[in-house]
């Protein structure tokens, strides 16, 4: 700046200035702003958001270079008691991670000086041992031969934050133990990844329901993802209305009385991994998740469990209110339904508008109690408005009698004639699957829309890429010379059925627009899905 210019920016009130350190938010970028005007050189420390990541030039920078951590300490010191609206701190290298006394640190400024969201996202550990270890963890029990293990990240005993997300990538995790912990604010819980040692909470800890149900007297969404180690999850809330449990296969007991709940899902829970094992001293009772009534307001429900595993009981009371269900798994042969907890949870929702429904075709259809679905019943969609159908595992010819089938337990002469919206994922072109869509049409005017994702343009798009992606699974193996040939094999096989799908794709548009009231709209074709809307 010249001299006898005017500083203009330093004239600039305080809270202007923090909205726009706000909308820079990543920390680096932030403190840079110093440059500015000597006045700005301490205006930062007063932003109301933050962002702390380690940027890509520390994620390839040796261990020895990387100073992340050492950076986000300064910058809380600097601010001293400050209050911040929000702070993220996010670590991605595992080789220069924070201390777990760093991270503690930084969760106490977080629950105690941040106002609105608090979120620290921890890189996954280097591994510490073999299968069997790993095994052991995922069943929440500390192997012999880790005693030098990290000490466990602390929440501490309360704070004023709002709303708390931890990625904490499998380390140990403690609840605070005062009878006194308290987080008033909290209305949102965000566990990712986290070590409970709930074993031993009698003993001096406390369960993460006990946290739940007596130390957070606001709390409306709880999200658990991934946690190790949480046999069982009890919660008492007058307040929670969201709760979501992903991947808690350790889980053998959820019993929950919330009155204001709205959304409940549960996906790849209450996996029986010591009943799969065949060891019978292992051997462990029905698990069980109940929600107790009244549960007036719930209105979602997603379940999803684990291929081959035992289902739980599933105890639900005030299902009248769902008005959306979610990847339920019907076993199906034509007319003929296994008789189930997710057909049974089908038949307790009869206000149910919007459904996710994935039919499988096999022995589990075929084998116990069966019901015929063509016989009298309760109405099973005499609400229903949106659908989505998924048939990944459906063979045998019976598909569209089974859709039929399904279908017609709403015993409505005109049963779809609320149907909006139809999603139909796995669609080849097949005659039968040609035969459902033609059906839909047929007996609904009121579709708007409907979506046929092609699984065979899927399957193309994968294979002509797989030379340049890693599959999933492959993270957990060894290198493999001859796989990555077999994948060259692939992509070469692909390439030579192109012009074979090309045509094949070209008489399955036509199919489609000759089905009849299909005029009524029109069809917009894309490489992996197919859209006609009104």
């Amino acid at each position: 700046m010249a001299s006898g210019d005017t500083d203009r920016i330093s004239a600039l009130p305080d809270d202007l200035l923090h909205a726009i350190l706000a909308g820079v938010g990543e920390a680096t970028a932030v403190t840079r702003t110093a440059v500015l005007s000597k006045r700005w050189r301490r205006v930062w420390i007063h932003a109301h958001r933050l962002q702390l990541e380690d940027t890509k030039a520390c994620r390839h920078a040796t261990p020895a270079d990387c100073q992340f951590a050492g950076f986000v300490d300064w910058v809380l010191a600097r601010r001293g008691d400050a209050g911040i609206g929000s702070l993220e701190i996010t670590m991605s290298r595992h080789d220069c991670c924070a201390s777990t006394e760093q991270a503690n640190e930084w969760i106490r400024y977080g629950v105690r000086r941040v106002a609105k969201s608090f979120s620290l996202e921890l890189p996954q550990l280097p591994s510490t041992g073999s299968r069997i270890i790993r095994r052991l963890r995922r069943r929440g029990l500390p192997p012999d031969d880790e005693a030098d293990a990290p000490a466990a990240i602390v929440l501490p005993s309360h704070g004023r934050v709002a709303s708390i997300m931890l990625e904490l990538s499998r380390r140990l995790f403690q609840l605070p133990v005062a009878a006194a912990a308290r987080y008033e604010a909290l209305t949102e819980l965000m566990l990712y990844g986290a070590w409970f040692d709930e074993a031993a909470a009698p003993g001096g800890g406390r369960t993460l329901g006990d946290f739940v149900s007596s130390c957070c007297p606001c709390l409306r969404n709880l999200d658990i993802m991934s946690p190790i180690g949480l046999p069982q999850l009890v919660i008492r809330s007058e307040t929670l209305e969201v709760l979501e449990l992903f991947f808690a296969d350790d889980l053998h007991t959820l019993d929950v009385a919330a009155p204001s709940l709205c959304v409940l899902k549960l996906n790849l829970c209450f996996r029986d991994i010591l009943g799969l094992s065949g060891n019978k001293d292992h051997a462990i009772s029905k698990k069980v998740a109940r929600i107790a009534a009244p549960t007036p307001r719930l209105e979602e429900i997603e379940v999803d469990y684990f291929s081959g595993s035992r289902r739980p009981n599933l105890d639900l009371h005030d299902t009248a209110s769902v008005r959306r269900l979610s990847t339920l798994h019907l076993h199906m042969h034509g007319p003929y339904c296994s008789v189930d907890d997710e057909l049974r949870l089908l038949e307790k929702c009869p206000g149910v508008e919007h459904i996710g429904v994935s039919l499988v075709h096999g022995t589990g259809a075929t084998s116990g109690s069966l019901l015929d679905l063509t016989t009298e019943g309760a109405a099973l969609f005499a609400n229903v408005r949106s659908m989505n159908v998924e048939a990944p595992l459906f063979s045998g010819g019976q598909f569209v009698s089974s859709i039929s089938s399904l279908l017609s337990r709403s015993h409505n002469e005109n049963f779809l004639k609320y149907l909006g919206e139809v999603k139909i994922s796995g669609f080849t072109g097949a005659e039968e699957e040609m035969d459902l869509v033609t059906l839909l049409f047929k007996s609904s005017n009121s579709i708007k829309s409907m979506t046929l994702s092609n699984i065979k343009a899927r399957k193309r798009f994968k294979q002509e890429h797989r030379s340049g992606t890693k599959s999933f699974f492959s993270l957990f193996d060894d290198y493999d010379d001859d796989a990555e040939e077999e994948e060259d094999e692939v992509v070469v096989e692909a390439e030579e059925k192109k012009d074979d799908d090309e045509e094949e794709q070209a008489i399955i548009k036509q199919e489609l627009m000759k089905i009849p009231s299909t005029d009524r709209g029109r069809w917009y074709f894309e490489e992996d899905e197919y859209t006609w809307m009104r």
